[in-house]
């Protein structure tokens, strides 16, 4: 084996290392019902459940996220067939992953892909579906509730929109840059849960909270603010909506959570040598579940280890040993944020990329945002996540399950052409070698599996075998 030895062999051994593996089990997915009320996930404490033949099973949730682009594509133009998820659904489950993450709203081919998969397999995939806010807005706006509040009604709008594909009654008109088609396939019995918006700008966060005083209060039918900011009761009210939405139309709630990350998590990091890494904060434990609402909330954060650069810097981070002896500022991380919470902690996002070129350094691990071959790249992921369930985490997702070449990095972007970046792999660019899943560079005969657009052969897909499990 060369090349890709990848974070996908690593995962699988780690997952049967921490013990967290249910061996050729057939799990059903089935729904609970509850004062008329269908769900299939809760939590209870700092755990994470999963309703599974009949019955609450604690989980870890493992899997991977799954971007919306592939070689020679803009995540726009929504390329992915239904053949190639199901096949990438396939690798996944092989890694003994049990679920995925989508960030927004994907074509009818994706559902029917996971409606299919699930019908067939031995044990489900579940799903974690995200709603997208338009970073273009946010940047133009800067605030949640400007222009007639136009962000938190797209966002709503949105939310809804995916609450009838999710259970297969929507059709959605053709729109540049967005997902349309008629969506068919009822796959809610396998969406476990909520992940609502993006890395939240802190800048957007304190132009909502300084604009908006007032209005850092929302009281809902299954989500109410406690101290909140009006930051927070804005993420309230969308929350609430949709969990509203779905259970007087389709009489079925799903555990809910919001995108956080380091740069507005709620502890101080005094040491944060860039201003805007530590000036605003999204507190989640703010957003409070009424007691009719069963499945409940739970924290989401995308964690790396070596950004921002308070991980390399906090004095008690870098003064925390591991039981290794090592010093580990990512596990020290993990620990802080953890204790701040009443609620399940699950790390929406981590890994490194095998990449050549490199952004940010992780001074004490060598856990670098780049500049590792693909087999460093999956024993670091291994070491990642033995360190989040470790400190009691619900659960982790690899980001992420294929290379995309569309993207840019900062300390390489001035040399690219922005138009054409989907058309080549740049092992420079960090951000672009993310995947678990590479993409090789085509040739005119290729013993990989060739995929073309038009008459140009762009890329062949490239896994290496996965342990047996």
């Amino acid at each position: 084996m060369t090349k890709k030895i990848i974070a996908g062999l690593a995962i699988a051994c780690t997952l049967l290392a921490i013990g967290v593996v249910t061996f050729f089990v057939k799990e059903k997915s089935s729904v609970h019902e509850e004062d008329g009320i269908k769900f299939i996930s809760k939590v209870a404490g700092k755990d994470f459940y999963i309703y599974l033949d009949g019955k609450w099973q604690k989980k870890f949730l493992k899997g991977v996220n799954i971007g919306a682009a592939k070689p020679g594509y803009f995540p726009g133009e929504l390329a992915i067939t239904k053949e190639e998820y199901l096949r990438w659904f396939q690798y996944i489950s092989d890694m003994n992953a049990d679920v995925i993450r989508v960030y927004t709203t994907l074509k009818p081919d994706f559902y029917n892909a996971l409606y299919e998969f699930n019908n067939k397999s031995k044990k489900p995939l579940f799903l974690i579906q995200g709603v997208w806010v338009k970073e273009e807005d946010i940047a133009s706006l800067n605030d949640a509730y400007a222009n007639d509040e136009q962000i938190k009604n797209d966002f709503i709008s949105d939310a809804t929109d995916l609450v009838d594909i999710l259970h297969g009654k929507a059709i959605l008109p053709p729109r540049r840059g967005f997902a349309s088609g008629e969506y068919k396939k009822d796959v809610s019995k396998y969406v476990i849960g909520w992940i609502l918006g993006i890395e939240w700008d802190p800048f957007f966060v304190e132009g909502t909270n300084n604009n908006n005083p007032n209005k850092n209060n929302y009281s809902g039918s299954y989500l109410y603010t406690e101290g909140a900011s009006p930051f927070e009761a804005f993420l309230c009210e969308v929350g609430d909506k949709v969990l509203e939405y779905e259970a007087s139309k389709y009489q079925m709630t799903r555990a809910l959570s919001f995108t956080n990350w380091p740069t507005t998590d709620m502890l101080e990091h005094p040491n944060e040598p860039y201003e805007k890494e530590d000036m605003a904060m999204v507190n989640i434990e703010h957003i409070k579940p009424r007691e009719s609402y069963k499945p409940g909330v739970f924290a989401s954060y995308h964690i790396y280890p070596y950004y921002p650069d308070f991980m390399n810097y906090q004095r008690e981070y870098i003064n925390f040993k591991d039981e290794k002896g090592k010093i580990n500022t990512y596990k020290a991380y993990l620990r802080d944020l953890f204790k701040e919470h009443t609620i399940p902690v699950f790390v929406a996002e981590f890994g490194v990329p095998a990449s050549r070129g490199k952004a940010h350094d992780s001074l004490y691990s060598g856990y670098s945002q780049g500049n590792h071959d693909e087999a460093e790249q999956g024993k670091i992921v291994e070491n990642l996540l033995q360190d989040i369930y470790n400190e009691g985490y619900c659960g982790a997702l690899v980001f992420t399950w294929q290379d995309e070449w569309f993207k840019r990095t900062w300390n390489t972007m001035d040399f690219d052409l922005p138009d054409r970046r989907p058309f080549w792999s740049n092992p420079q660019t960090n951000e672009q070698k993310f995947g678990l899943l590479a993409f090789d560079p085509g040739a005119e005969k290729s013993r990989c599996q060739r995929l073309e657009r038009g008459k140009a052969n762009l890329y062949c897909e490239r896994r290496q075998p996965l342990c047996k499990i």
